[in-house]
């Protein structure tokens, strides 16, 4: 009677409208909060966010479309000029942080789209509400939010459309859809594979499946060994290097174990729907970053949007009574649902909640205080400097520096530059403080020698602007005379 009381009690929480709306406003106040926090408390990178946007900001102040971070063209690199569509909003206010509030409106507009079109086709509407939940619970996608990558992120919500435009044959909404996707990322072109395998297997459309397929490959060959190479004088992307399908073959299973095991195995309920999912992985199949294969990063943000597209014909199937699952005992369905649905519950509570990184200087043994007036000099930096001298500024610093024209990396190639004959002129802009740099502890170092043998020789001036940033002009014209 317990047992009976405790599965009930479970089936009640994922099909729940309160607990919905009230996980719904939680993360979405959670996220902005933390969106808000990163800005104000100096926790923007240029790592992914100072690269996506510069571009834009280069583009937009300068009139130039480069990426200086990267010194190439944005194309070369990565397909992602779809991001330009943020020229406005940065033109109205001139902050990166528009694409992380649209990286947040696209994560919340999931699960609507899922309750939607659950309430549209599950033949027990209560149940509209079981994957818009799971959705807010699930690690993989919460994650996601952590990372300052936008280009996939927020074109999530595209991409499950896409699917459902293809279930109601809505073929013109399905193609813009899916020609939009292909302009956020050279990859994209892997979403056409599994909507082509999606009309294969689901629709039943078999002409129309293979020919989005074999379309889809057609755009991601030519995307990467035609396009993309006239942008970076004739070379391929640096990312071909990693083309490795043999390589890392343990890591890759327990990859799809970890990603199946956050959706509690539920397309094993229907094994067919996994032709169209897997397709989307083919990309981390054939690749050998090891980013891939951790599912705590960026990278499964789109294939896990797929996985839960996935996941919405496996339980349409199970309440119309046509899966395996439902041949067995009622009594046993409870007791598999429940254990599974529990369990994501408590992982999704455990790991993938936000607020936490609105402590981090708590644990991080960081200072609120410090951290907020160093973004507050920071938006400082770009009015005090020379606009036409390039800047090597660290992590967190770049972000706030993307209005200038030829701002990049402080790293340790940059140590040959103090003593390069030939090299122009040059800012080295960073923290006082070590923690905040986002470098090691050796370059800092090694960063501060140089420094110093300047300031000794008189070809590094000391700008002594601000009170937690070094800035220092690096004169090569001193050094060569």
């Amino acid at each position: 009677m317990i047992m009976q009381r405790i599965q009930t009690s479970i089936l009640n929480f994922f099909r729940n409208r309160k607990v919905f709306w009230f996980l719904f406003f939680f993360y979405f106040i959670g996220f902005i909060l933390e969106m808000l926090y990163r800005n104000f408390f100096f926790e923007l990178t240029v790592h992914d966010l100072g690269y996506q946007a510069q571009p834009i900001f280069n583009l937009l102040f300068n009139g130039k479309y480069y990426n200086s971070f990267e010194g190439m063209h944005p194309i070369a690199n990565h397909f992602r000029p779809g991001l330009l569509v943020f020229l406005p909003f940065i033109k109205l206010i001139a902050t990166p942080i528009w694409l992380l509030f649209f990286k947040i409106v696209a994560y919340m507009s999931c699960p609507l789209i899922l309750l939607k079109y659950g309430k549209k086709y599950f033949v027990i509407e209560k149940y509209a509400y079981t994957l818009p939940i799971l959705w807010l619970l699930n690690d993989i996608v919460s994650r996601t939010l952590n990372f300052q990558n936008v280009s996939t992120g927020i074109i999530l919500p595209f991409i499950m459309l896409a699917f459902f435009m293809a279930y109601e044959n809505r073929h013109k909404s399905m193609y813009l859809l899916l020609i939009l996707v292909l302009f956020f990322k050279e990859s994209m072109a892997l979403v056409w594979l599994s909507v082509g395998a999606f009309k294969f297997v689901i629709s039943k459309q078999y002409r129309h499946g293979i020919f989005l397929f074999i379309s889809g490959m057609i755009i991601g060959i030519f995307v990467h060994f035609g396009l993309m190479p006239m942008f970076n004088a004739g070379n391929l992307s640096n990312h071909h290097r990693l083309f490795a399908p043999f390589s890392y073959i343990p890591l890759k299973i327990i990859m799809f174990i970890k990603v199946f095991l956050s959706t509690g195995l539920i397309l094993l309920v229907r094994p067919l729907v996994l032709l169209f999912v897997l397709p989307a992985f083919g990309l981390y199949v054939v690749g050998a970053k090891l980013g891939f294969f951790y599912i705590s990063a960026h990278h499964h943000d789109f294939t896990i949007t797929i996985t839960f597209v996935g996941m919405f014909f496996v339980l349409k199937s199970y309440l119309e009574g046509s899966t395996w699952l439902n041949n067995l005992k009622l009594s046993k369905q409870k007791i598999m649902v429940t254990t599974a649905l529990f369990l994501l519950m408590v992982v999704g509570f455990s790991t993938g909640m936000p607020y936490l990184s609105l402590l981090r200087p708590i644990y991080k043994n960081g200072s609120y205080a410090e951290q907020f007036k160093l973004s507050r000099e920071a938006i400082q930096i770009f009015d005090k400097i020379d606009k036409g001298i390039t800047v090597y500024s660290c992590k967190g610093t770049g972000s706030y520096l993307l209005k200038h024209p030829d701002v990049r990396h402080l790293q340790y190639s940059t140590l040959e530059l103090f003593s390069e004959k030939n090299a122009v002129s040059f800012y080295v802009v960073y923290p006082k403080n070590r923690k905040y740099m986002g470098i090691d502890s050796q370059l800092f170092s090694l960063i501060n020698n140089k420094v110093q043998e300047g300031l000794n020789n008189g070809s590094c001036v000391d700008l002594n602007l601000f009170e937690y940033f070094n800035i220092y002009l690096i004169n090569k014209k001193t050094i060569d005379s």
